[in-house]
């Protein structure tokens, strides 16, 4: 798999359908989950909830990105 494929179709999503929260969901997912760049994921998710304040998930996984960063950091 190709996680800056996917990323740049996510965003193409995104730049086609407006408030499309799902795309930037998936966009912050990559980051976190395959290419572990939580910072990058941390915008992402939380243009998702921009778009749709009650995206649950994204909140879920923000937390998983905010805790990933406090682990790298005391590692």
């Amino acid at each position: 798999s190709n996680p800056e494929k996917a990323i740049e179709y996510y965003l193409k999503a995104a730049k086609y359908l407006d408030k499309y929260a799902d795309a930037f969901f998936n966009v912050g997912n990559t980051y976190c989950f395959k290419l572990m760049d939580y910072q990058n994921a941390i915008q992402y998710y939380l243009k998702a909830l921009q778009m749709d304040p009650l995206y649950v998930a994204a909140y879920e996984n923000l937390s998983s990105a905010f805790r990933f960063i406090h682990m790298h950091r005391q590692a």
